[in-house]
C-alpha cells in the first residue's frame, strides 16, 4: 500500500476591504459589462479600488474616465491623489491642468 499526504486546497481568499455596494457593482459588471447603480462621486474611489484589487481593467478604465469627466473644484485634489495611487498619468495630467487653469 502507498500513502501520500496531499496539501489541502485553499478555499479562496477573503476580501474584507471592499464595501458591499462596490462589490455588487463589480459582480454586475463581470456578468453584464454594465452597472445599473452607476458610478457617483460617493462610490467611484471605492469601485476603482475594488476594480484594481479584482484586476478588472475595463471597469478601472471606466472609473478613471468618470473621474476625468467629473473633475471640478471640489475634487481635483482627490483626483490627483487617485491618479497617482492607481497609476494613471493621463488623469493626473488633466487634473493638474484643471488645477493650474482654475487657480485663484
Amino acid at each position: 500500500k502507498y500513502f501520500a499526504t496531499f496539501p489541502t486546497p485553499k478555499t479562496g481568499r477573503i476580501i474584507d476591504d471592499i464595501d458591499s455596494e462596490s462589490f455588487s457593482i463589480c459582480v454586475q459588471f463581470m456578468y453584464t459589462g454594465e452597472y445599473q447603480k452607476g458610478l457617483s462621486h460617493e462610490n467611484v474611489s471605492s469601485v476603482l479600488y475594488a476594480a484594481e484589487l479584482l484586476q478588472m481593467d475595463e471597469l478601472k478604465v471606466r472609473c478613471l474616465d468618470y473621474l476625468e469627466q467629473n473633475l471640478d473644484h471640489s475634487n481635483y485634489e482627490q483626483v490627483i491623489e487617485l491618479a497617482d495611487r492607481f497609476n494613471s498619468p493621463k488623469l493626473k495630467k488633466n487634473a493638474l491642468r484643471f488645477q493650474s487653469e482654475n487657480s485663484c
